[in-house]
């Protein structure tokens, strides 16, 4: 079904139309929630938050709307919100649960070195970082949602990638530690 038909029939409350939409993108905008919010129950929060928004903008769409574009624009915006949230509100980054053998250790302080290091990216690198290599989005799409040229995603994917191999240099030792 063409983005037109579906748009239609949304604007006429169509939720045969509203499901089909929802079992088509729900698995990959969850994804891309949980990538930008590292939490299984708030990236489907959020992604309830995204459809249900959907669904109160049903009127408002264009014939011409890009509904995939749409739906990872306001997933981005949703997220972004949500961890500026979370960030107001953050405790301790490091599990309190025991760990029991040494090659949980190290797993557990790769994983948090890649993510502090991720999370050390400025906004608009590691944006673009997210959706790009993370999430394999296609760069062209990548600038669709983000509004920016191709030419900065590319430039902002670089300076992300240089800057994640200078943040990760300190624990080279770590990463590449093997049991």
């Amino acid at each position: 079904m063409k983005d037109v038909m579906i748009v239609q029939g949304l604007r006429q409350g169509d939720t045969a139309v509203f499901n089909e939409l929802l079992r088509k993108h729900r698995p990959w905008l969850k994804k891309v929630l949980w990538r930008l919010l590292r939490s299984e129950e708030k990236a489907e929060e959020a992604l309830q938050e995204v459809f249900l928004r959907l669904w109160q903008k049903r009127r408002e769409l264009r014939d011409d709307s890009n509904l995939a574009n749409w739906l990872y624009t306001v997933a981005l915006n949703f997220g972004r919100n949500e961890l500026k949230r979370i960030n107001r509100n953050k405790g301790d980054l490091l599990t309190k649960e025991a760990i029991t053998t040494e090659e949980r250790v190290f797993n557990k302080y790769r994983h948090y070195c890649i993510k502090r290091a991720v999370e050390a990216l400025p906004k608009n690198q590691r944006e673009v970082f997210t959706l790009g290599h993370l999430e394999k989005v296609p760069y062209e799409q990548v600038a669709t949602i983000l509004n920016i040229p191709v030419g900065t995603v590319k430039s902002r994917m670089f300076h992300a990638i240089r800057r994640l191999r200078t943040l990760l240099a300190k624990h080279k030792e770590v990463l590449l530690h093997e049991m």
